[in-house]
């Protein structure tokens, strides 16, 4: 019985500190040696448990998320204001796990894209390379599409041998991968 009310006082303390704090998280507690965080005296977290917040705080943040172009969304809202170069690696995990977990969900997908895209490419290097590369090859041509547009919206040279490699059986899509590596040869950076 007191092992379940202390997990119930931590639960009740962990649920408190995220609504207060709005996982703008963590970092002034943040222990680098031990690599947790420590909420008070009696109540920590290790770093899975750290990647697990933000994993259920990303996923409803997509979940409520609309992404239409020329809007900024919740999801490129939620990454400028919370990837610090603290929560860097404790966001791509999420963002990784969740990218794997959800491979087959075209809204979730969609959101991490919107929320690597927004970033520079160096800053999600190698995770958000990764992912986007994945994408190129999914059955989805919409998913494909929008990981084309990451590259392009990262404007790095540094993508163009990954764009020279893809042959896309749509022909409209090839015809924007080439306009894209163009663009990334001429303007990128």
């Amino acid at each position: 019985m007191e092992e379940i009310a202390l997990e119930q006082k931590r639960i009740r303390a962990l649920n408190e500190f995220i609504l207060k704090n709005s996982l703008q998280i963590f970092m002034p507690y943040y222990n680098k040696t031990d690599d947790e965080m420590v909420i008070s005296k009696d109540i920590s977290i290790d770093r899975n448990g750290i990647i697990n917040i933000y994993i259920n705080t990303i996923l409803s943040v997509i979940a409520s998320d609309e992404f239409e172009d020329g809007e900024i969304s919740n999801s490129e809202r939620y990454m400028k204001n919370n990837m610090t170069l603290e929560t860097k690696d404790y966001i791509l995990d999420a963002l990784m796990k969740i990218y794997m977990n959800k491979y087959n969900d075209e809204h979730v997908l969609l959101g991490v894209m919107e929320m690597i895209s927004c970033m520079k490419y160096e800053d999600v290097d190698p995770k958000g390379q990764i992912m986007a590369l994945g994408l190129l090859q999914h059955e989805n041509i919409y998913l494909r599409d929008r990981a084309i547009q990451v590259y392009e919206q990262w404007n790095s040279k540094k993508g163009i041998n990954v764009l020279k490699t893809l042959k896309c059986d749509q022909k409209w899509l090839q015809d924007y991968v080439d306009k894209v590596i163009e663009y990334l040869e001429r303007d990128g950076e």
